[in-house]
């Protein structure tokens, strides 16, 4: 097995985006609980929308004093942050905070780039599908170069279970280069809060035998076909976990049949984990633009944490 630097290892700078809604002071404490175990400085950033007003949209130009009053508010958001961010920094830890104005994952992607920062922590809202009242989440999961932790507005302080989905029949070698990535961050933070790791790999039927399996065939095809496709996921699978250190880890691994979204959410639901780590794959194309990926799909299903990992 080989080691590899992991974003919560190697976590230099943790980007917060704290809005001061329901869900932001979760958000604040878990980069806090990272930072303490890391050594990690933490940017806490609040952003107020400075969306078009009507001056604007009709005569190119804002309507008199509307800089000036997002000017006041960034002052009043700016002093509210470090009011939230004080009990932090008397714990020696290195905190910086602001309040920006402009669009929410403009500035969010802009801050990652300019600073460096290796992980974002933010909180969503399954139900609505907002981030802190701002907009979708899924558009900064496309966007951020960095992985990204999703807070619930009712997580546990403490991580105790996580789940790591993984899918190493996919796409080959990069597949097993994101699959890397998803384990060796998700046993970073088990190792970080000493939790229990779940690897995760929901398989189905693939080519050939996919046309097969949805024709007219005998019980006894059907469970060749099965015993023999699963035994081709589980090889990868204990390639990939091959690859990776997971050592000092507790883990178990769980291969059942079916659709990744349905199967996750099930499982989850059924075992009740604090944190579910994905890999995300950005593709290129309206299609994703449209529809999202798998993990935008997992994500969205989940009242859990999430966190999205990217390939290098």
């Amino acid at each position: 097995m080989r080691g590899t630097e992991t974003a919560v290892e190697s976590a230099n700078s943790i980007l917060v985006l704290y809005q001061g809604t329901i869900g932001s002071e979760t958000a604040l404490d878990k980069a806090h609980e990272l930072a303490l175990s890391g050594g990690t400085e933490l940017h806490v950033v609040e952003v107020v929308d400075d969306k078009p007003d009507i001056g604007t949209i009709l005569f190119g130009k804002p309507t008199a004093g509307k800089n000036v009053k997002l000017s006041q508010l960034a002052d009043e958001r700016r002093k509210r942050l470090e009011r939230a961010v004080n009990p932090i920094c008397s714990k020696g830890i290195d905190v910086s905070c602001d309040a920006i104005c402009g669009n929410v994952i403009q500035e969010v992607i802009r801050q990652v780039e300019a600073n460096n920062h290796d992980l974002v922590v933010l909180a969503a809202d399954r139900a609505n599908g907002s981030m802190n009242g701002t907009g979708a989440w899924q558009h900064l999961l496309r966007t951020c170069p960095c992985p990204v932790w999703i807070v619930r507005p009712d997580s546990r302080a403490k991580t105790r279970r996580i789940l790591a989905a993984v899918n190493p029949m996919r796409d080959g070698t990069e597949a097993l280069g994101l699959g890397r990535r998803v384990l060796d961050f998700a046993g970073q933070v088990a190792r970080t809060e000493c939790a229990e790791l779940t690897i995760f790999h929901a398989w189905d039927f693939r080519g050939k035998d996919l046309e097969t399996s949805r024709s007219e065939t005998t019980a006894k095809v059907m469970q060749r076909l099965i015993e023999k496709n699963r035994a081709e996921h589980e090889a990868a699978l204990y390639r990939l976990l091959d690859s990776v250190n997971l050592d000092e880890v507790a883990y178990d691994v769980h291969m059942p049949k079916g659709d990744p979204c349905r199967m996750i959410r099930q499982f989850v639901d059924e075992n009740d984990f604090d944190l579910v780590v994905v890999g995300y794959e950005r593709k290129n194309g309206m299609s994703d633009f449209l529809y999202g990926n798998t993990a935008e799909e997992i994500i969205r299903c989940l009242d859990c944490p999430a966190v999205a990992v990217k390939r290098a």
